[in-house]
């Protein structure tokens, strides 16, 4: 694994150079496949978790067991680390690999006196932050206000975003799942936007055909979380030399 690749997580790239070098050595690889499961609701965390090829789906699970995803974290962020820094180690949601690929973990003890101690790790956490609860709180402002294809645009470029791959492995029950309606909605959907030639959906896999076209269908939700996001990539890139 190379070091470059260690560091192409968007908040381990923020850091300053001496910073990241310092938490190098307490960071653990790990190639996560479809499906796995890094904790479950009311589970304490153990490790805290920087994706760098992976996308993680955080799920609410339903006294019915039924699984509602929330958000999507990929290379922008982490898991883990926005509760530890408000003093909980419980987590409220199931975290589960959405795309395959490669995190980066470190210990939750190790992380957090990190946090303490480095002023760079303290800033990244406190910029993801922000970033997170305004992503969760557009999300719920998206769900009331938006029609479906806006909502499943947003959510395909998000995943695409995270996944850096323009084909998304994708069932049409985690579709249903992820908008909140029903299979044969999301079915009929996946339909329409095939027949536009916006999305393949072949052997559930959707790939993106046409990127500009559901950036213009997509609501401005999108946007606005980018916007909040790109701070952190500002911070990082003003580092350089």
């Amino acid at each position: 694994m190379t070091s470059s690749l260690k560091a192409s997580n968007q908040l381990l790239a923020a850091l300053p150079p001496e910073e990241f070098e310092l938490i190098r050595p307490d960071l653990v690889d790990l190639d996560l496949p479809v499906g796995h499961v890094l904790f479950n609701p009311g589970e304490i965390f153990r490790d805290v978790y920087f994706p760098t090829t992976a996308v993680i789906s955080m799920q609410i699970v339903m006294k019915d067991g039924k699984p509602v995803e929330v958000t999507t974290v990929g290379h922008e962020g982490m898991l883990g680390g926005v509760r530890l820094f408000f003093d909980d180690d419980e987590a409220f949601a199931r975290a589960i690999c959405d795309v395959s690929g490669h995190v980066q973990k470190i210990a939750a003890e190790v992380f957090w006196a990190r946090v303490k101690t480095l002023p760079g790790l303290r800033h990244v956490v406190h910029y993801y932050t922000h970033a997170a609860f305004m992503e969760t709180a557009q999300s719920v402002a998206c769900s009331k206000a938006h029609t479906l294809p806006q909502r499943f645009a947003r959510t395909m470029l998000t995943k695409q975003d995270r996944a850096r791959a323009q084909k998304l492995p994708m069932t049409g029950a985690q579709v249903a799942e992820m908008l909140s309606i029903t299979p044969p909605g999301a079915s009929a959907l996946l339909a329409q936007l095939t027949q536009e030639r916006l999305i393949d959906y072949t052997n559930d896999v959707v790939q993106i055909l046409n990127r500009a076209g559901l950036e213009a269908m997509a609501c401005e939700c999108y946007e606005r979380v980018q916007i909040e996001l790109d701070k952190i990539r500002v911070k990082r890139q003003m580092r350089q030399p």
